[in-house]
C-alpha cells in the first residue's frame, strides 16, 4: 500500500538524517503524536499532516507516485479471458475475448491462458463465471486433476481427470447434478478429444 510505502521513506529518511519523533515534528510544524502516529500507523493522520512531514524531509510526493506506478507495471500485466477454444490447422487456439483481469508478471508464464467458465457442473471448485488460468504446456492428464478439454462437438470443457484404468478416462464432473464423459486413449489419439491444458489457478467470480 502507498501508506506503507511512504511510512519506509519517512522512516528511512529519519535514519539518514538522525531525526527522533520530536524533532522531526519541530521541523514539519505539527505536533509530536501526529508524527508518531503516522510513522506507527496506530491511528489516522490528516492528509495535510503527512504532507507537512514529507515537505519537512524533502520527500517529493508525486516521484514517490511514479516510482510505486512503475514498479507496479514491471509486476504486474494485463492478460485477456477467453470464453472459448477453437480447433484449427495449427491446433487449438482461445477465441472470443470476453474480460481482462490483472496477474503477477510470475503467475503469466508463456502458454497460460485465461478462460471464463460458464455453467455448474465443477460446482463447488469452480462456480459459474468463474476464470480459470490453463497452463496449455501441460498435455498430459493427471489422476484427479482438473484440465480444459477440447471436443470438436460439444468445444471446451473444464472437468476433472480420473483414471478407470491404463485405457480408459473418465471426465468427471464435481457437482453430482451432471453426468461425465468416458474415452479411451484412442480417442485421445483419433483427435475425438484433445487436451488444452491443466488448470493451474481458479478465480472465483459469483455470478
Amino acid at each position: 500500500m502507498l501508506e506503507d510505502k511512504l511510512r519506509d521513506i519517512v522512516k528511512q529518511r529519519m535514519v539518514e538524517e538522525r531525526l527522533d519523533y520530536g524533532d522531526l515534528a519541530k521541523l514539519a510544524g505539527v505536533d509530536r503524536k501526529s508524527v508518531q502516529n503516522f510513522i506507527e500507523g496506530t491511528a489516522g493522520v490528516r492528509l495535510h499532516t503527512v504532507e507537512l512531514i514529507l515537505q519537512a524531509l524533502k520527500i517529493d510526493l508525486r516521484e514517490v507516485l511514479e516510482r510505486e506506478r512503475e514498479r507496479e507495471e514491471a509486476e504486474y500485466t494485463r492478460v485477456k479471458v477467453y470464453g472459448s477454444i477453437g480447433a484449427s490447422k495449427e491446433g487449438l487456439e482461445p477465441v472470443d475475448v470476453v474480460d481482462e483481469i490483472i496477474l503477477p508478471v510470475r503467475i503469466k508464464k508463456n502458454g497460460v491462458i485465461a478462460f471464463k467458465v460458464r455453467g455448474n457442473s465443477m460446482h463447488p471448485s469452480i462456480v459459474d463465471g468463474s476464470i480459470v488460468l490453463i497452463d496449455t504446456n501441460i498435455k498430459q492428464p493427471e489422476h484427479e486433476k482438473i484440465f480444459v478439454f477440447y471436443m470438436p462437438y460439444k468445444g471446451a470443457v473444464v472437468k476433472r481427470t480420473i483414471f478407470l484404468n491404463q485405457d480408459t478416462i473418465i471426465l468427471k464432473s464435481d457437482n453430482e447434478l451432471y453426468g461425465e464423459f468416458v474415452f479411451t486413449r484412442r480417442d485421445f489419439e483419433l483427435g475425438e478429444v484433445m487436451v488444452v491444458g491443466k488448470v493451474i489457478l481458479s478465480i472465483q467470480k459469483y455470478s
